[in-house]
């Protein structure tokens, strides 16, 4: 299941985001030590994605293994 939808946004390059508040399961805010933060199923996508590498390494890879496969 897709947590993110692109914004509908022309003539410019690079790509945003957003995120609809669907269900607490995907998202809610807590506070920890005086720190909001926001926790749930989006947050834990995202880290995982992010212990992976920067979005600049992780599109490297992909046209990596494209080139590897015989795509484009």
């Amino acid at each position: 299941m897709r947590l993110t939808r692109s914004n509908p946004i022309f003539g410019v390059n690079n790509k945003t985001y957003r995120i609809p508040f669907a269900t607490e399961e995907l998202f809610r805010e807590q506070s920890f030590i005086g720190e909001r933060a926001i926790l749930g199923k989006i947050a834990d996508v995202l880290g995982a994605y992010e212990d992976l590498g920067t979005v600049e390494e992780l599109r490297s890879m992909k046209c990596e293994l494209s080139k590897l496969k015989g795509g484009n």
